[in-house]
C-alpha cells in the first residue's frame, strides 16, 4: 500500500481530532486493526518491516529512502500517535517527529525518527488503545 490506510472505523482517528490533517497523515488505529485487514491484505510483520529497511540498507538508508521525498516513493509521514493516559483520554504526539506503523504479530511497531533519522521494527506498544499508522501488504 503506497499510502497510509484512511478508512474510518471503530478505534481510528485523525491527528488532533482534525478531519483536515487525514489526507496528510492518514488515520490513526488502536490494535484493533490488527484483526481487521482488508480482504487479502495483511499488517506486515517485524520481519517484513526489517527486510524492507534492509533493502535499503543500514538504518538511517531506510529512514532517508523511506520518508517523504525519499528515492523510494514509500514516503512514510511522520503522523505521531494517539496514546492512552491514566484517566483514560486520549493525547496526541509527534507528528512531524516520528511515524509509527502497527506490526504483527501482537503490540510492536515499526517507527520512522526524525531525531535520530533513523527507521527501526520491533519496538513495544504498551497499550493497545494506542494509535499508530497502518501501511497493509499483500504477499504475492
Amino acid at each position: 500500500m503506497l499510502q497510509n490506510y484512511q478508512f474510518a472505523a471503530a478505534g481510528s482517528y485523525n491527528y488532533g481530532d482534525n478531519p483536515a490533517n487525514q489526507a496528510s497523515f492518514g488515520r490513526l488505529y488502536d490494535s484493533q486493526v490488527l484483526a481487521q485487514p482488508p480482504a487479502g491484505w495483511s499488517v506486515p510483520t517485524v520481519a517484513d518491516w526489517n527486510a524492507l529497511f534492509q533493502f535499503f540498507g543500514d538504518p538511517r538508508q531506510a529512514y532517508t529512502a523511506l520518508t517523504a521525498g525519499g528515492r523510494s516513493g514509500f514516503n512514510a509521514p511522520l503522523g505521531g500517535q494517539r496514546v492512552i493516559q491514566p484517566d483514560g483520554s486520549g493525547i496526541y504526539q509527534q507528528a512531524y517527529i516520528s511515524g509509527f506503523y502497527w506490526a504483527a504479530p501482537g503490540n510492536v511497531c515499526a517507527q520512522f525518527s526524525s531525531p535520530s533519522g533513523q527507521a527501526s521494527a520491533g519496538a513495544p506498544v504498551a497499550n493497545p488503545r494506542t494509535a499508530l499508522s497502518v501501511r497493509f501488504i499483500q504477499h504475492a
